[in-house]
């Protein structure tokens, strides 16, 4: 497993950053998945989430953990991932999105996959960088 997804995790919940007509949007997310080093998160189609990222696919990820009071950025290139077997195994692992969409085949169900990650965890007032 990466640093940056063990740390998100942890967080529990983390923020996605994209932009929205020219002005930065931010919501929370909690569903992450690893496979293979590669990092996904999902979100529906129909959400302006979806729209602001395949209008500029440059996000962050910001994340907290009270726990310890490090924090975690992360910028990325979302690309949209088709591959069913990663879709298929997304929502194995996270049984709260099968709730949301069933199915794989789901035409709401989309899944991205992180590329180009750069990540910084502040951890007790030093930056690290990981990935």
């Amino acid at each position: 497993m990466t640093r940056a997804y063990t740390f998100l995790k942890e967080c529990g919940i983390f923020y996605v950053l994209t932009v929205n007509e020219g002005r930065p949007a931010g919501r929370p997310f909690g569903a992450l998945y690893e496979k293979d080093d590669r990092l996904y998160i999902t979100t529906g189609r129909s959400k302006d989430v979806y729209r602001q990222i395949k209008a500029c696919p440059q996000i962050e990820l910001v994340g907290y953990n009270p726990l310890n009071g490090n924090w975690i950025r992360m910028d990325a290139l979302a690309a949209e991932c088709t591959d069913k077997s990663v879709r298929e195994d997304m929502l194995d692992a996270l049984p709260t999105l099968k709730k949301l969409y069933s199915t794989a085949g789901n035409p709401e169900y989309v899944v991205f996959e992180l590329k180009e990650r750069r990540a910084c965890i502040n951890s007790a007032g030093k930056f690290v960088k990981v990935d």
